[in-house]
């Protein structure tokens, strides 16, 4: 394919994000690494990099009162720069378009994802909220049908389910009867 590959010697780690090192701390990484290599890696995207641009003055002051030369990697390598930096052909570039059209759509798929249970969250966190309230305040029918001694009833249904012998012989105790039903269920 016609690619150089170089690697990084000297990476004081700029892109951590916790903790973020501070430009001195980025400037003094680069500095302590020197004698280890020749190439510096700084990042450029991925976050926060306000850092590593206040660090580039500190480092290129103190490769310069060093000794050191700054120049690009075909440099480096003694090459012209069309050796180093070759151009993608026209099938290389249609794929490229195509890798890329599949990341930003992966992208917007995983946002809509994520939108989604974010919205799912909110509505189920006011659901929970409002049934909540809804339950805590007792609704009028079950007030309603409450004794007066305040102890609640409880439907019994053998004794409501058939009129006739079968109800007869139900007797229940005065709290668990209904008030309109009170003479069906007295022994006879």
């Amino acid at each position: 394919m016609g690619y150089t590959t170089v690697g990084d010697k000297i990476d004081p780690d700029d892109w951590h994000e916790n903790p973020r090192p501070t430009a001195e701390q980025i400037a003094q990484s680069v500095m302590e690494q020197l004698p280890h290599g020749s190439i510096i890696l700084l990042h450029d995207g991925g976050g926060n990099r306000s850092n590593t641009l206040k660090a580039l003055p500190m480092i290129i002051e103190g490769l310069r009162a060093r000794g050191y030369r700054i120049v690009s990697i075909h440099e480096l390598l003694g090459k012209r720069y069309e050796d180093v930096m070759t151009p993608i052909s026209r099938n290389e570039r249609f794929w490229a378009i195509v890798d890329s059209a599949g990341f930003l759509i992966f992208g917007a798929v995983s946002s809509l994802i994520v939108f989604v249970f974010f919205v799912g969250d909110i509505l189920m966190s006011a659901r929970l909220v409002l049934v909540g309230r809804g339950v805590r305040r007792e609704p009028r029918a079950a007030r309603d049908d409450r004794d007066p001694q305040g102890q609640a009833r409880v439907p019994v249904p053998a004794a409501h389910a058939h009129a006739g012998k079968e109800r007869q012989g139900v007797a229940l105790p005065a709290h668990l009867r209904r008030r309109d039903d009170h003479r069906a269920h007295q022994p006879r």
